[in-house]
């Protein structure tokens, strides 16, 4: 038996035609499903955009809350240090005018008190970089308050340290006798390093409600 009698013949031809005949029906739809893939994608990509967006943008927000709560707190504790100092430094004052000396009470109650403030969110903000929205101008102006608050906390803990060590060598009397008129001046110059923190603290504040 011939094989070859049962194959019928190809016609590349006859081919040719129905691929021509069928092209006007799928082209339609081909174009169609390319256009749904493509749009598909850049759907995908300005969602994950959005996404990204709106992420950075709760992250700038709860940073920046973080920040202004920080501030006042900061503020809160300057004002109270600044007004403990001058309260401190006019006791003192009238005291040296009389020749006497401060009573021990005052000074195991504390003469020189200053603030402690933090840095924590500003550190955070900075560090995860969630204040890329803010401008250049306020996040300088924001960490320059930082620095001087950072110089006053690093003053404040120096003499904290000498004065608590020449208290336990020499002795609370003799500290008195010989170097109070020293506290005069150390709470005279706090509570106007004091001052200008808050008028900084003021200023940023300010400044970050306006962005």
């Amino acid at each position: 038996m011939d094989t070859h009698d049962s194959v019928p013949p190809v016609d590349s031809t006859s081919n040719r035609g129905t691929v021509r005949r069928q092209w006007p029906r799928w082209l339609p739809r081909a174009l169609f499903e390319t256009a749904l893939i493509v749009f598909s994608v850049l759907l995908a990509l300005v969602l994950n955009e959005w996404r990204d967006n709106r992420r950075q943008a709760v992250r700038s927000q709860v940073a920046v809350e973080a920040i202004v709560a920080e501030l006042r707190s900061n503020r809160g504790a300057a004002e109270r240090a600044m007004n403990f100092h001058r309260s401190i430094h006019k006791m003192l004052e009238g005291v040296a005018a009389k020749g006497e000396l401060p009573p021990l009470e005052v000074v195991t109650g504390g003469l020189f008190n200053p603030a402690n403030v933090v840095e924590t969110a500003w550190m955070s903000a900075r560090d995860t970089a969630a204040l890329g929205e803010w401008p250049y101008e306020l996040v300088l102006q924001v960490s320059r308050v930082y620095e001087r608050q950072a110089s006053y906390g690093n003053l404040a803990r120096q003499i904290v340290a000498d004065v608590y060590m020449d208290l336990r060598r020499r002795g609370v009397e003799v500290v008195l006798r010989e170097g109070y008129d020293g506290f005069i001046l150390l709470t005279q110059d706090f509570a106007g390093r004091e001052e200008v923190l808050i008028r900084q603290y003021d200023t940023a504040l300010a400044a970050i409600e306006r962005r």
